[in-house]
């Protein structure tokens, strides 16, 4: 998936989100749209921007292997205003359909996804893994080699995040870490869809048959690792 290689004019907004170049517009003359929400996968999931941070609809993609859209601090977008306290970062979020319903993504399998990045700290937020990566040659340009990622799985939908701060932030690296578990939770809030009720069944005077112990193929076939996809999507 070529949206992690920030080419064209989403590497030229992302090189002057970083650098605080917010002047009401985007690169190449695009008008400023900025919002807190988006709605990717067929709204399967909403993406809410923490405080501060505003979503770029000029840069939001759709695709039929996945969605993706960046966020940045809000000034940075041509939102007039003050945000103390909030660091200069670019952040992305990646969809793709999950291939099967399974467990979410563990921090060892996002470790082994993000290879041969070195990673340089590992840690979860909740159930939310988040690993710091150390790219040689650098990212994304204009941004700092080290960065973090994330993924999780949300409404039949593997998402995907990273965070990129510049090369001259001085903020400490757990603020990188905070930022992105924001947006992750207020995300999966947004996206969250009611619980229907059970409908018990109807009683048919039928006996109880008994259910087969699985095995040792059955038990194969219902494992599943997201590694493969999670690797497409920081591809």
């Amino acid at each position: 998936m070529s949206t992690w290689t920030f080419k064209g004019s989403l590497a030229a907004l992302v090189l002057a989100a970083l650098t605080g170049c917010g002047d009401g517009s985007l690169p190449f003359g695009a008008p400023a749209d900025p919002a807190n929400r988006a709605e990717l996968a067929g709204g399967a999931v909403t993406v809410a921007a923490p405080p501060g941070y505003c979503i770029d609809q000029q840069a939001l993609r759709h695709g039929p292997r996945g969605d993706f859209v960046l966020l940045a601090r809000c000034d940075t977008l041509g939102l007039r205003g003050v945000f103390p306290g909030r660091q200069l970062a670019v952040m992305t979020v990646t969809t793709a359909p999950r291939a099967d319903e399974g467990p979410p993504p563990s921090l060892e399998e996002l470790q082994r996804s993000v290879r041969p990045a070195r990673v340089i700290e590992a840690g979860q937020s909740g159930d939310l893994p988040l690993v710091r990566l150390d790219a040689d040659g650098g990212a994304v340009e204009g941004a700092a080699p080290q960065h973090w990622r994330s993924a999780f799985a949300l409404n039949g939908q593997l998402v995907a995040l990273a965070l990129y701060a510049p090369e001259s932030a001085s903020a400490a690296p757990a603020a990188g870490a905070d930022l992105l578990a924001d947006l992750a939770s207020r995300t999966r809030r947004a996206s969250a869809r009611p619980v229907k009720e059970a409908v018990p069944p109807a009683d048919t005077g039928d006996p109880v048959q008994p259910v087969a112990e699985p095995g040792p193929e059955d038990t194969e076939q219902k494992r599943f690792s997201p590694l493969k996809l999670i690797g497409g999507l920081f591809d």
